[in-house]
């Protein structure tokens, strides 16, 4: 039956019926459209910490949650509120919609609600708070609520006893309280205790503001929340003091609930017993009558269940039955003709479906609508349904309103249908499982993974429903090759261990086996083919590239940098041109965009291509292609591409799903030439799809643009990496590199973005040594510029300030001061929004104090920047702009049908769309409205690129003075404020820094919290732990520890220089010593550059690996020049030999190792535990 999923806004002292302690810096609730803004900075702000009682004033409805006492007059607790979508339905649709919404509120009355929130303090993701039984449903459409109900929108207000009526409530706010008080970091706790309760597999249902979910996705919730709760008790046990700030009435929040928090274990295992012994067998019924036309199927089945129980709701089955097998009314049952008539409308395999499988299913009549819609388009095959219902696991297409069913409710319901005939161990369940994994790991980016990995996940699976062990599940996936490679492809991979040669599996999603297959095809077809005959003289490409950079060198360049710079573009123009698929790479400033344009115009001039495409994942970078190509072709987004010339296969109303399946050559695209550029944010479904379309006997050319270090696809897989690697392989020549920057502004940033590549030793130092040449201390900061002479003008291209005063925000300021005061104006919104010349970028959104969400904020409504007279319209007002100031926005997802105005035509135009990553400025206007005859506010953004203007739409689009790093990719902006926080050095990878840093085309300020190594060290590498089999391009290293390979990858995932280094990484691993490969911080602080750094109880362990003591240069740099360095700086130096359970340890310890202990790794791993136990 159903249960409730409702999300709260963040209240900072526990939703406990006082108003927040610091409202003004608690901005999580701002986000919600229904928290009144106004009220918030009239009352709230003005009255911290208030006791709320009953009064009104508020801002929130959340904040008396958990209030103690009654509240309101009916005692309403929090709202649940659903949305239906308007698009695509004629009102009487949208009026039974909103009916079954209703109806289905009914059934909740004593099941239970489940609250998360979305914007918070503690994670990026959406976390659960608590959970709750529900004592009544109480119609708030009138005060509570709203007065005013809006057409598309179902409210009702939630009843629950505070006293007895509270599942479970985790203490964060009382967390984070305790952290403050006590000057801990709160992620050195999260590293140690699991207490953060992310959403996480569940993510699909927890959209919108409220949502219902089935018995059997309750008891999966439940089930983690009881391991958050138990991890919570542990951290409990080690740090005592913390019950204080959950019972002790002078601080605590919400005593009152948080003196029960010993019985919330206990109170979960109830729940769970009770959902999963529930009587309930046909839990279908009520959608199914009701999407047969019972208007009041929910309320009836309620009361024949209050009534009679199993006997009323057999006899409603049995009536249904009846009537629909007869053809005849049972109107004592509400089974009218109506009723009997919708049934027979339907097909056949839809009838046998409704009457002997949906019925089971705790399917709403909206989701049967979905199944259904699907059936029609042929995403799914009833016929096979009937025979295999598990197909609804594997083939359901998901969007934004209909989430897809998972495996556990599947499997659930199918064994309340089948009863004693369940069978755990059919080929079919086991198939469905094996999807669910995959699909699952496809939300992580891994399109295909090992054995191993699909271990690792089905041990974390509950075994009451998993029911079989993983040794069955392999041994059913190859009893039953051929049932299951209908859905999963899995191939056999050699690996070489050493001597040893080993066999593993790898198993990939079919679809998606079939997106790689596409790319597969069309890569080695025009490899296998020649490209056309064109004669190119490299003196006249050379001299056509030197007039494209304005025959002139740039200032900054010498002149030997610029004559081989012309000589890697020449190179590049003539390897892509003499083959049909190519690659060319580089960093920002290099030449990329000349290449492309001489190359075009190559094509047209010389060879007479004139169908010439050049795609991009992003509006942004469409428009930077655009102002730069001259006309030579019109970029457009590969999005905007598919929707306009397949528009006949192309589900954009509800799915956003090409037909790939349904276009025949003859439909496919002619084309003589395709550009994709910013190729790696392309993931691996839009990349199969695009290449999908084309033509490839009329494709001449194939080029891929962009930065192969850049950060992996938002979405699945990393196919312009995979790519490369294989063209490395197969055809080195059709790579082409561009790596001088001729931009001087760009120079030195470009070459500071090489500290997170795998770089040499000595460059590395280099690059640092450059950066210390200019420190200097402000106050309690660090600053470090990095300066350039370009035309004879001495320039500051990058500023690190290392805030270690804490005030972020203030050092912030101070950034765009200097900025705006580089560029001689004192205007933040001319500069930075109108004309987009300044992005800030972070790591975050809203994970930790200095996410993008909360420096939005910042900027908007407590910066310096905005003048006194805007402070309240940006307060206020979500999005707000006029000619003075404005606020800056992104488009957060695709919208396919948005209309949109097109500025440069002076024309509405129908169905434009707008789409992801998008930017532009708010504009506020009054428009006069002649259905209540007054003039209302208005909003639209302007966006830089189309140039178009659209009406704001709150769910689709963000704040962006900040952007996420994810987000800024496919941009360049002329002045970046990159602000790295504490704490997110697990969280940060080399490729998140590098893409961040090479956005910034002329000026980079970066922001560094706390300490300088929060910005250098990282040993993440997102590339290198997506798991990817496209063209054979596995990495296999993290399963097998011991490969010697020239760039060896960790079972962690970093890189190493030798395999000796990998040997010793995957020891410490194994044996659960934490580690940090070459650290920079020790360089910093000593002027050596250590292989490891150990993390053993707090002592400062450092670990070299002599692995070349044979050659004698290097045996006498490292006893005369390193060890001499680590002694001066108080380390005492053991050998790794020398260790036993007698050595004594100082506070500063050097071990070095050596080839020769190595040769033993049992004997190591000894050590490394003894080395633990004397720590």
């Amino acid at each position: 039956m159903r249960n409730l999923i409702s999300l709260i806004a963040w209240h900072d002292s526990g939703w406990n019926g006082r108003v927040c302690r610091n409202p003004k810096e608690n901005k999580y609730c701002e986000s919600f459209g229904y928290v009144i803004r106004k009220r918030k900075y009239e009352f709230c702000v003005n009255n911290p910490d208030a006791n709320l009682g009953n009064s009104r004033e508020r801002a929130c409805s959340e904040a008396i949650v958990f209030c103690k006492g009654k509240v309101q007059e009916h005692n309403i607790r929090f709202p649940a509120i659903f949305y239906v979508d308007r698009k695509n339905r004629n009102e009487h649709e949208i009026k039974m919609i909103k009916k079954e919404i209703e109806e289905q509120l009914r059934m909740i009355n004593g099941k239970y609600a489940i609250l998360y929130v979305r914007e918070n303090p503690l994670s990026e993701n959406r976390v659960i708070v608590g959970c709750v039984k529900i004592k009544e449903i109480i119609d708030g459409s009138k005060d509570y609520i709203r007065k005013k109900q809006s057409p598309n929108r179902v409210g009702r207000g939630i009843v629950f006893d505070v006293e007895n009526d509270v599942i479970f409530a985790l203490p964060y706010q009382e967390l984070l309280e305790y952290c403050k008080n006590k000057n801990k970091e709160i992620e050195e706790i999260l590293k140690e205790f699991n207490l953060i309760f992310e959403v996480g597999d569940f993510e699909r249902y927890f959209k919108g503001m409220s949502n219902f979910i089935s018995d059997e996705v309750a008891v999966q919730i439940l089930k983690k929340g009881l391991e958050i709760v138990e991890e919570f008790n542990k951290f409990r046990e080690e740090n005592q003091d913390f019950d204080k700030y959950l019972t002790d009435e002078n601080i605590a929040f919400r005593p009152h609930v948080m003196k029960k928090f010993d019985e919330f274990a206990e109170n979960i295992k109830k729940v769970i017993a009770e959902l999963e012994g529930s009587k309930y067998k046909y839990p279908g019924l009520p959608g199914v009558l009701y999407f047969l036309g019972m208007e009041d199927a929910y309320s009836r089945y309620i009361e024949l269940w209050k009534n009679e129980g199993e006997k009323g709701e057999e006899k409603l089955y049995n009536a249904l039955i009846e009537s629909l097998e007869n053809r005849k009314e049972n109107l004592e049952f509400g089974i009218t003709k109506k009723v009997i008539d919708k049934f027979i409308a339907q097909k056949e395999e839809f009838r046998e479906f409704l009457k002997n499988y949906a019925v089971y299913y705790e399917l709403s009549a909206f989701k049967l609508e979905k199944i259904k819609e699907q059936y029609e388009k042929e995403f799914i095959n009833l016929d096979n349904i009937i025979k295999n219902p598990y197909i609804l696991v594997e083939d359901l297409k998901e969007n934004d309103s209909f989430e897809r069913i998972i495996f556990e409710e599947l499997d659930s319901w199918e064994r309340r249908r089948l009863g004693d005939k369940f069978n755990p161990y059919s080929p079919y369940r086991v198939r469905a499982l094996l999807v669910e994994i995959l699909k699952r790991h496809l939300s992580s980016g891994n399109t295909t993974i090992s054995t191993k990995d699909l271990k690792d996940f089905f041990e974390k699976m509950d075994k009451d429903i998993v029911k079989i062990t993983f040794d069955e599940f392999l041994r059913i996936i190859e009893e039953y090759k051929d049932i299951i490679s209908e859905k999963v492809e899995i191939v056999k991979k050699e690996v070489k261990n050493n001597e040893n040669k080993e066999i593993i599996e790898l198993f990939t999603l079919k679809e998606i086996r079939e997106y790689e297959e596409i790319i597969e095809n069309t890569i080695n077809y025009l490899l296998k083919s020649k490209a056309p005959n064109i004669d190119l003289n490299p003196l006249e490409i050379r001299e056509k590239l030197r007039i494209k950079n304005e025959n002139k060198k740039p200032a900054g360049v010498d002149n030997e940098e610029y004559e081989k710079a012309l000589d890697m573009q020449t190179e590049a123009v003539v390897n892509l041109l003499k083959n049909r698929v190519g690659i060319l790479t580089g960093p920002a400033g290099t030449g990329k965009t000349t290449v492309i344009k001489t190359i075009m115009e190559l094509m047209k001039e010389v060879l007479g291509l004139n169908k010439i495409y050049i795609l991009t994942p992003t509006g942004k970078s469409a428009m930077v292609v655009n102002e730069k190509l001259n006309n030579l072709a019109t970029a457009k987004t590969i999005h905007r591409y598919i929707a306009e010339e397949f528009k006949d296969y192309f589900e954009g109303d509800n799915y956003f799903i090409l037909r790939l399946d349904k276009i025949t050559g003859n439909d496919k695209k002619e084309i003589d030439a395709l550009i994709i550029d910013e190729s790696s944010m392309v993931d691996i479904e839009t990349m199969g799809r695009l290449l999908g379309t084309i033509k490839l006997d009329n494709l001449k050319y194939l080029i891929f643009v962009g930065d192969i270090n850049q950060l992996p696809p938002v979405g699945a897989g990393k196919p312009f990496y995979d790519i490369y690697n294989y063209l490395e392989k197969v055809n080195p020549q059709s790579i082409c590199k561009l790596e001088i920057v001729l931009r001087a502004d760009s120079k030195k940033i470009v070459e500071l973005s090489k500290l997170f590549l795998d770089i040499d030793k000595e460059e590395r130092i280099k690059i640092l040594n450059e950066m210390f040449k200019n420190k200097e201390t402000l106050g309690d900061n660090e600053i470090y510029r990095i300066k350039e002479n370009i035309g004879g003008i001495e320039k500051e291209i990058i500023t690190i300030e290392v805030v270690k005063d804490g005030n972020i925000k203030k050092s912030l300021e101070n950034a765009i001061e200097t900025i705006l005061k580089e560029n001689n104006t004192e205007d933040f919104f001319d500069f930075a929004v109108f004309n987009d010349k300044l992005q800030i970028l972070v790591p975050t959104k809203t994970k930790g104090e200095f996410g993008s969400y909360m420096i939005n904020l910042f900027i908007k409504q407590e910066s310096k920047f905005i003048p006194d007279k805007y402070k309240n319209k940006m307060l206020e007002n979500w999005f707000f702009g006029d000619g003075k100031v404005a606020d800056k926005v992104i488009q957060i997802r695709n919208n396919y049908k948005k209309w949109v105005y097109d500025t440069e035509r002076r024309k509405w135009v129908k169905e434009h769309g707008v789409f992801n990553g998008m930017m532009g400025f708010a504009y506020t206007f009054k428009k006069w409205n002649k259905y209540q005859k007054k003039y209302e506010n208005k909003t639209i953004i302007r966006f830089y690129y189309p140039k178009i203007e659209a009406y704001t739409d709150e769910k689709e689009m963000e704040h962006a003075y900040a952007i996420t790093i994810h987000k800024s990719q496919g941009s360049g902006f002329e002045n970046v404020i990159l602000i790295i926080p504490k704490g997110l050095n697990k969280f940060v990878s080399k490729e998140m820094l590098y893409t961040a840093i090479t956005r910034a085309k002329k000026r980079l300020y970066v922001i560094v919290e706390e300490e300088l190594k929060n910005f250098l060290e990282t040993n993440i590498s997102d590339l290198a732990r997506r798991k990817t089999n496209l063209l054979e391009n596995f990495n296999i290293s993290y399963l097998v520890p011991y490969i010697e390979n020239r760039q060896i990858i960790t079972i962690n995932g970093e890189k190493v220089r030798s395999w000796q280094e990998c040997v010793l990484a995957n020891l410490f691993h194994e044996v659960g010593i934490e580690y940090i490969y070459e650290l920079l911080s020790e360089y910093l602080k000593i002027g050596v550059l250590p292989d490891f750094k150990l993390n053993i109880k707090n002592r400062t362990i450092l670990w070299e690996h002599y692995g070349m003591l044979e050659n004698e240069k290097y045996r006498k740099r490292q006893k005369e020049e390193k060890e001499p360095i680590y002694k001066q700086n108080g380390f005492e130096i053991i050998k790794l030999s020398e260790i036993n359970e007698n050595t004594k340890l100082g506070d500063k310890v050097l071990i070095i190792s050596t080839s020769e202990d190595l040769k033993n790794n049992s004997q190591v791993l000894e050590k490394l535990k003894t080395l633990q136990q004397i720590s």
